[in-house]
C-alpha cells in the first residue's frame, strides 16, 4: 500500500515536475492525495476478498472518483462556475476527509469481521413459484403505471421536473415509485439465476433476467433518467457478484466504462432538444419517429464539448460540497441545525393524507444561493451532495451523520451473510443501494423514502421465502 501511496503523489504532481503546469493549491492536491490513498486502503480490503459491491467498498471508491480525482485537477485549475468560492475549497476537502473516516468507523462497528459467504453454493431460500409469481405482479403493476405516465405526458424527464398537469396532486408520487416495480422484478429474476439450482432452470431464469434488464434498459434510457439506466445496467452483475464472489469479466467492465463515457453527454444532448423542441410531454412513439428529432440526434458529434455534460463535469462534486462550506460560513443559508434531517420524520406522511405536504427537494434554491444558477432558472436541481447537506446542518460535526450512514448500511449488508433468509435481505439491499450510489442526493429525498421502501421490500422477501 506504500507503493501505492507513492505512485499517487507522484502521479498528482507529475504536472507540476514535468509539464510545468502551475499548482494553485498545494494543499488541496495534497489533501486530496491523502483522501485517494485512505479510500484506495479501505477499497483494497473488500477488493482482494471480490466483495466489489459492499457498502464500505462503493462508499470509498465513489469517493475517490466524485472528490478525489477532481480535486487534484482543480489544485492546478480553478474550474469553478462562481469563482469565488474556491476560498473555501481547503475546508472542503477535509471535510470529505474525515467523512470518509467516520463512514469507515461506523460500518466496521457494525459490520466487524462478517464472514462474506458464497450465497451460490448454499441452498436457496426463495420458493421459485412465488418468485415467479411476485415478478408477474411486479412488472404488470410497473407497466399500467407506466402507460398512464406516458399518456399523462410525464415520461420524459425533463416533464418530470416541471410535473405536468395531469400528475399533479396527492398521487403523483405514487406513480413514480410504482414505476420502478419493474426494476425490483429485474433484482428478483438476478436473485433467482444465480442461485444454487440446476442447469436446466437457470437457463430460464437467465432468459428472463436478460428479457427484463433489456427492456429496463430500453425504457429508462429513452426517458432520459440516469439512475435508472445504470441501475438496469448494474443489477445483474450486483447480484452476480455478491452470490458467487467473482468479480465481472473484463469484456463487461469495459463495456459498462465506454457506456458511461458516451452516455453522460449523449444523454445531456438527448434532453437538451427534448426542450428545445417542446417535447418532453409528448408520447415517445411521437418522439421517436420525428425525422427532424432523429435528425438532430445524428448531429451529436458536432455540439461543442464544453455543452454536452461530459462525464468528467459530472462526477466533479467538490464544487458542490465547497458550495455548501462556503453559504454555511458566510451566513447565506439560513437553517436551523438538523432541519433537513428533522424533515424526513415527517416525510413519510402520504401525500393524499397531507395535500399541503411541502417538497423536500432544494437543488434549485441551493444552486441559486452557491452562485452556479442564473437568476431566472427555476428548474435545474444542482447536486447538494450527503456530506455538504452534512456541513449546512452541523458544520464539521456533520460528519457524526455520515458515520450514522455507514452503520445503516452496514446492518443490512451484514444481515445478507448473518441470516437464515439471506435471499430476502440481499433483495432489500438491493432496493437500497440506488441511495448509497448516488452521491448527490439529499436525504430527506433518499432516506425518507427508504423508510417506505425497506419494510415493503422486506414483505416481497419474505412472501418469496416461505415454502
Amino acid at each position: 500500500m506504500l507503493v501505492i501511496g507513492v505512485l499517487v503523489v507522484l502521479a498528482s504532481i507529475y504536472p507540476f515536475a514535468v509539464l510545468e503546469k502551475p499548482v494553485l493549491n498545494w494543499f488541496l492536491l495534497f489533501t486530496a492525495d491523502a483522501v485517494i490513498i485512505t479510500a484506495g486502503w479501505i477499497f483494497k480490503k473488500d477488493f482482494l476478498e471480490k466483495n466489489l459491491f459492499s457498502p464500505r467498498s462503493i462508499f470509498s471508491g465513489l469517493t475517490i472518483l466524485h472528490f478525489g480525482f477532481p480535486s487534484i485537477l482543480l489544485s492546478y485549475k480553478n474550474s469553478f462556475v462562481n469563482k469565488a468560492m474556491y476560498a473555501d475549497i481547503n475546508s472542503a476537502i477535509l471535510m470529505v476527509l474525515i467523512s470518509l473516516l467516520f463512514y469507515y468507523w461506523g460500518y466496521k462497528y457494525v459490520y466487524g469481521k462478517t464472514k462474506h459467504l458464497k450465497l451460490a453454493d448454499v441452498t436457496p431460500s426463495f420458493n421459485e413459484t412465488r418468485i415467479t409469481k411476485t415478478i408477474i405482479g411486479l412488472l404488470i403493476a410497473g407497466y399500467i403505471s407506466r402507460f398512464l405516465i406516458i399518456i399523462s405526458g410525464g415520461y420524459f424527464q425533463i416533464s418530470r421536473a416541471t410535473q405536468v398537469e395531469d400528475l399533479k396532486g396527492p398521487f403523483y408520487s405514487i406513480f413514480y415509485t410504482v414505476e420502478e416495480f419493474p426494476l425490483y422484478a429485474l433484482c428478483l429474476a438476478a436473485i433467482a439465476l444465480w442461485a444454487k439450482r440446476e442447469s436446466r432452470t437457470k437457463r430460464k431464469w437467465s432468459f428472463i433476467t436478460l428479457t427484463i434488464g433489456l427492456s429496463e434498459l430500453l425504457y429508462w434510457l429513452i426517458s432520459g433518467r440516469k439512475e435508472q439506466t445504470i441501475m438496469a445496467f448494474l443489477y445483474p452483475f450486483i447480484v452476480y457478484n455478491i452470490m458467487t464472489l467473482k468479480l465481472p469479466s473484463k469484456k463487461v467492465i469495459l463495456t459498462f466504462i465506454i457506456f458511461l463515457m458516451l452516455y453522460f453527454p449523449f444523454n445531456f444532448y438527448y434532453r437538451y432538444l427534448l426542450q428545445a423542441g417542446g417535447l418532453g410531454a409528448v408520447n415517445p412513439i411521437e418522439v421517436l419517429t420525428n425525422p427532424e428529432f432523429l435528425g438532430q440526434l445524428t448531429e451529436f458529434e458536432d455540439m461543442n464539448q464544453n455543452e454536452s455534460g461530459g462525464l468528467l463535469e459530472r462526477i466533479n462534486l467538490m464544487e458542490s460540497i465547497t458550495g455548501a462550506v462556503s453559504i454555511k460560513n458566510h451566513g447565506k443559508w439560513e437553517s436551523f441545525p438538523g432541519e433537513n434531517y428533522v424533515s424526513a420524520v415527517y416525510s413519510i406522511v402520504p401525500r393524499f393524507l397531507w395535500p399541503g405536504k411541502p417538497e423536500f427537494h432544494y437543488g434549485n434554491e441551493f444552486g441559486h444561493a452557491v452562485g452556479i444558477l442564473y437568476p431566472r432558472d427555476d428548474i435545474t436541481s444542482i447536486s447538494v451532495t450527503f456530506i455538504g447537506e452534512a456541513y449546512l446542518n452541523f458544520s464539521f460535526a456533520g460528519v457524526v451523520v455520515i458515520g450514522f450512514f455507514g452503520i445503516f448500511f452496514a446492518y443490512f449488508y451484514k444481515l445478507i451473510f448473518s441470516s437464515k433468509n439471506y435471499l430476502t435481505w440481499l433483495f432489500v439491499y438491493l432496493t437500497i443501494l440506488p441511495t448509497l450510489l448516488y452521491f448527490g442526493g439529499t436525504f430527506t429525498l433518499y432516506f425518507g423514502g427508504l423508510i417506505k421502501l425497506v419494510p415493503f421490500s422486506y414483505l416481497i422477501g419474505y412472501y418469496c421465502s416461505k415454502k
